[in-house]
C-alpha cells in the first residue's frame, strides 16, 4: 500500500524517542525464553515465562508492522508508473458485479447487481471527506487541473456538508460513484440513526440531512438552502461500502493528551453493524498527514489498526493533502479495495426469483417430455408460492 509521502533522507530512521513504545524489540533473552526445558520450571516461573514470551513476541510482531509502514511512505516498494496506470485503467473498466467470485453454486446472474457502485464517505467534522472527493477526482480525471467539485470547508465553525452530494468518479461515470455526507455527531446515538437509514433505506443526491441536537435555527437554514430543490427527485442508491474518514491529526492529539472523546466516536462508528458487510469491516482513510512527520503518520496508522482490529498495511489508508506518487497509489489501492469488497458482498436475488427461474426451466423441459400432469402439478405449485409470498407483503405492509 502506498503511504502518502516521498521518503525524506532522514525519514527511513523513526526517532524512537518520539514514541518509543511503538518500537519496541524483544531482546534475545527474551525471545529464547519458551525453549527452557518445562520440568526445570515452577508453576509459577512457567506462567511467567509463557506471559514474557508472548509479551515479546508481540512487541516484535508490532516493531514489524512499524518498520513496514515506514518503508512504504519511502518508496522502496511502490509499483512502477506503468502498473499503477493498469491499476487506474482496470478500476475505470470495472462494472457492477464484473468482480463477483463465483461461490457457492451461485452463478452471476444469481445477484442483485447494483447500476453503479456506491461508496459512502463517513466521518467527523474535519475529516477531510470533502477533500479526499477531489484528490480522488484529480487522480482519475482527465483535466486533473480543473476546479474542486466537492466545496471544503477550511475553519472548524464551517457548517460542512449539509446535504448528500452524489459524485461520479471520473466525472459522468456510469459505473461508480462516492457519497459526501455530513459530518458525525458526538452524540453516539445520533450516529446510529443516521448511519441505519443511510445503510438500510439507501441515500439520494441532494438530501438533507439533519441531527437530532440541530435547533430550530439551524434546521430552518438548511431548509432555505434547499428552496430550489422542492419537486426535484433523483435515484436512490444502496451502499455498497463504506469508507471511514478521521483526521491524523486529530487522532494524535487525542493519544497524547488522552483526552478519548475522538477516538471513542470512531472506534463506536467502525464497529457499528450498520457500516459492516458480512464479516467486512470499512476502509479507514487518514487525512492530513501532510501536517505530520512521517514517523507520526505511521505511529497513528499502526496505533488505529490495534484499536480496530484490522491491518494498517492493508486497510489503512494514509491519504494527505499531496499530489505525489506514493498518493496516487495510495488513492488506486483504496478503491480497488472497496470495489473488490463491494462486489464480494453483493445480496443474492431473492430465494424466491431464483426458485422461480428453477420452476420455469424445470416446466419448459417437462413439456418437451410431454408430460401434461406433472406440468399442471408446478403450475399449481407455482400460483400457491406466488400467492403466499402476496399474502407476506400484504401482512408486512399492516
Amino acid at each position: 500500500m502506498g503511504g502518502g509521502g516521498k521518503c525524506l533522507p532522514n525519514s527511513s530512521l523513526p526517532d524512537t524517542a518520539t514514541h518509543p513504545e511503538s518500537l519496541l524489540k524483544p531482546s534475545p533473552n527474551a525471545i529464547g525464553c519458551s525453549d527452557y526445558t518445562v520440568a526445570e520450571q515452577s508453576d509459577d516461573s512457567k506462567a511467567e515465562s509463557f506471559s514474557f514470551s508472548q509479551s515479546a513476541s508481540e512487541e516484535e510482531r508490532e516493531s514489524k508492522v512499524f518498520m513496514a509502514l515506514m518503508e512504504s511512505y519511502c518508496g522502496s516498494r511502490a509499483q512502477s508508473r506503468r502498473a499503477l496506470d493498469d491499476e487506474k485503467l482496470a478500476i475505470l473498466r470495472h462494472k457492477p458485479g464484473d468482480w463477483i467470485e463465483n461461490v457457492a453454486g451461485f452463478a452471476v446472474e444469481n445477484y442483485d447487481i447494483p447500476e453503479i457502485t456506491t461508496l459512502l464517505l463517513i466521518g467527523p467534522q474535519g475529516s477531510g471527506k470533502s477533500s479526499l472527493v477531489n484528490r480522488i477526482t484529480r487522480v482519475f480525471d482527465e483535466n486533473s487541473s480543473g476546479l474542486d467539485r466537492a466545496q471544503v470547508s477550511y475553519t472548524r465553525t464551517g457548517e460542512g456538508t449539509c446535504f448528500l452530494q452524489e459524485y461520479p468518479i471520473p466525472r459522468n461515470s456510469g459505473t461508480l460513484c462516492v457519497y459526501d455526507t455530513r459530518s458525525l455527531s458526538l452524540v453516539p446515538s445520533e450516529n446510529f440513526h443516521l448511519l441505519m437509514r443511510w445503510m438500510t433505506n439507501g441515500v439520494i443526491h441532494g438530501e438533507m440531512t439533519f441531527h437530532i441536537s440541530d435547533d430550530a435555527i439551524k434546521k430552518n437554514k438548511m431548509k432555505i438552502k434547499a428552496k430550489n430543490l422542492h419537486g426535484y427527485f433523483c435515484k436512490k442508491r444502496t451502499v455498497n461500502f463504506v469508507i471511514l474518514v478521521v483526521n491524523g491529526v486529530s487522532i494524535l492529539e487525542s493519544m497524547e493528551s488522552k483526552e478519548t472523546q475522538y477516538i471513542d466516536m470512531i472506534v463506536q462508528t467502525f464497529n457499528s453493524p450498520y457500516v459492516a458487510f458480512r464479516d467486512n469491516k470499512p476502509a479507514v482513510v487518514i487525512t492530513h498527514g501532510d501536517k505530520l512527520s512521517f514517523h507520526d503518520r505511521a505511529f497513528v496508522r499502526a496505533k488505529l489498526g490495534e484499536l480496530l482490529g484490522i491491518p494498517p498495511c492493508m486497510q489503512i489508508f494514509d491519504i494527505p493533502d499531496n499530489t505525489d506518487y506514493v498518493t496516487e497509489a495510495s488513492i488506486v489501492d483504496l478503491l480497488r479495495f472497496c470495489i473488490e469488497n463491494s462486489d464480494r458482498n453483493l445480496p443474492p436475488k431473492r430465494t424466491f426469483w431464483i426458485e422461480a427461474q428453477k420452476s420455469l426451466k424445470k416446466i419448459c423441459s417437462i413439456m418437451q417430455q410431454q408430460n401434461p400432469f406433472e406440468v399442471l402439478i408446478l403450475f399449481v405449485s407455482c400460483f400457491v408460492s406466488i400467492y403466499a409470498l402476496l399474502r407476506i407483503i400484504v401482512l408486512q405492509m399492516e
